[in-house]
């Protein structure tokens, strides 16, 4: 995934590869063959993705109401959401572990925040592509 971030920065192949998803997402996972568990994990598993090679969320905002709006049409959807939700904690943290242990030992924090430089730093900002 880092390889294909580092990619899709460095060249202009983002539109094609939100189109090559899609397109894979429809033919092997949005049919009425897949199990409706199947598909909440590989949704959740694409956001993690996606967050991973876009993490200003445009990605993941142009691909997964695919998958949302079809998972939504699905009669047994909130008994396996309810079903995951109490037999399987870990599946529905959108957060890497990593990321929870950094925040919670406060590792990375600056002391003065009163600088603005510091904090702009800190988000690690970067303006909307103009791709969204």
């Amino acid at each position: 995934l880092r390889d294909l971030k580092v990619c899709l920065e460095h060249t202009n192949f983002t539109s094609t590869f939100i189109e090559k998803f899609s397109a894979q997402l429809r033919k092997r996972l949005l049919h009425l063959g897949a199990a409706t568990p199947v598909i909440v994990t590989q949704y959740i598993s694409s956001i993690k993705a996606l967050n991973i090679l876009d993490p200003s969320g445009i990605l993941t905002e142009i691909i997964c109401p695919l998958v949302k709006n079809y998972i939504k049409k699905r009669k047994d959807t909130t008994r396996c959401i309810v079903n995951m939700v109490v037999y399987d904690e870990n599946l529905l943290s959108l957060k890497e572990e990593n990321e929870e242990e950094s925040f919670y030992s406060g590792e990375g924090q600056e002391e003065d925040l009163d600088d603005i430089d510091v904090v702009l730093k800190e988000m690690k900002w970067n303006p909307v592509p103009i791709q969204a």
